[in-house]
C-alpha cells in the first residue's frame, strides 16, 4: 500500500470514528431510557461492546501498519 492510499485510509477511519461514536451514543440513550425488555437491553449492551471492541481493534491495527 503506498503512502497516498494509506493516508486516504487513515482519513476514512477518522471520518467513520464520528459515525461509530454516534451509534454508541444512541445505544447509551436507548439503555438509559430503559424502555426495552431486559433481553433486548442486554443485546444492545452486547452489540455496543462488540462494535467498540472491533472499532478499537481496527484503529490499533491501522496505527500499527502506519507506523511500520
Amino acid at each position: 500500500m503506498d503512502f497516498v492510499t494509506r493516508q486516504k485510509f487513515m482519513l476514512s477511519l477518522t471520518d467513520h470514528q464520528g459515525d461509530v461514536g454516534e451509534v454508541l451514543q444512541e445505544g447509551s440513550k436507548i439503555l438509559s431510557e430503559g424502555k426495552l425488555p431486559a433481553p433486548e437491553m442486554e443485546e444492545v449492551r452486547v452489540q455496543m461492546k462488540l462494535l467498540n471492541t472491533k472499532w478499537e481493534d481496527l484503529r490499533v491495527k491501522a496505527m500499527d501498519r502506519q507506523n511500520k
